[in-house]
């Protein structure tokens, strides 16, 4: 993983965290101050690493391990947070 893409996890782990949801690309994008189709295509990457899961259709995320977009039967808790999770 190269640095961008790996800033680029640590962005989206962090956008779960504050906001109590899932980011969007563009979300991730305005986090850069860059176009998303370069959020996109590190997304793309990240999927081919196994890090991310994209959604078939949207190529938007699906699951950024252990944080999952869709509910699961199992969760994520930081304090009196909590997200769904893999």
């Amino acid at each position: 993983m190269d640095e961008f893409d790996n800033k680029v996890r640590l962005a989206v782990y962090q956008y779960f965290v504050d906001e109590i949801k899932a980011p969007g690309a563009r979300e991730i994008a305005e986090v850069f101050n860059i176009d998303t189709d370069t959020i996109r295509l590190a997304y793309e990457r990240l999927a081919n690493e196994h890090v991310f899961v994209l959604n078939q259709e949207t190529r938007e995320l699906l699951m950024a391990m252990p944080f999952s977009v869709v509910a699961t039967d199992y969760q994520v808790m930081i304090g009196e947070n909590s997200w769904w999770a893999n």
